[in-house]
């Protein structure tokens, strides 16, 4: 009789234990997801560094482009929407089917925000910069392209806005390109 009890008593143990190991895997599970979702809301935006206005996603880190405007003390560099301004943004520089090299002046007006995102892309390599380029009171912004390798002859200059609360871009604005 004893051994059946503690049979019986063995048993319900196993059963606990099971269980408590069950429930430890789905909390670690849990967890694990909100990590992983909470990440990803961030990807789009967080290799972006304000101060450099550079990306860390940058193929080549000698690329890009110079911001040829300075934050001003009424514009923080960071890429938000005025409420009540619709954002519109208009890429005067380079022109559609331009070539474009080290030297090229990327400019055009984004009124409402204080800096808009860009990317210049080829037809071989892909992404060949990103960064941030300061828009100024007046809705203006400008940089110069500095020491581009492109793998491709064809490709294009893209501007655009980040919803900085979930990384969501909008407005863009692509002008195909040659080099």
């Amino acid at each position: 009789m004893k051994k059946s009890k503690i049979r019986g008593h063995n048993k319900r143990l196993l059963t606990i234990s099971a269980i408590a190991v069950i429930l430890v895997i789905l909390i670690l599970a849990a967890v694990l997801f909100f990590i992983h979702t909470s990440n990803s809301k961030q990807s789009a935006t967080k290799n972006y560094d304000p101060q450099t206005k550079t990306s860390g996603s940058s193929k080549d880190q000698s690329s890009g482009v110079t911001d040829n405007i300075s934050p001003s003390p009424t514009h923080s560099g960071s890429p938000s929407a005025s409420p009540a301004a619709a954002s519109g943004i208009t890429l005067s520089n380079p022109p559609a089917n331009s070539k474009i090299s080290s030297g090229t002046i990327i400019s055009g007006s984004d009124p409402g925000v204080s800096s808009v995102y860009y990317r210049i892309k080829d037809n071989v390599a892909g992404v060949l910069t990103t960064g941030i380029l300061t828009v100024n009171s007046s809705g203006q912004f400008s940089g110069t392209v500095s020491q581009l390798h492109p793998s491709g002859t064809s490709g294009y200059v893209e501007v655009y806005n980040v919803d900085p609360s979930t990384g969501v871009e909008s407005h863009n604005v692509k002008v195909p390109v040659t080099f």
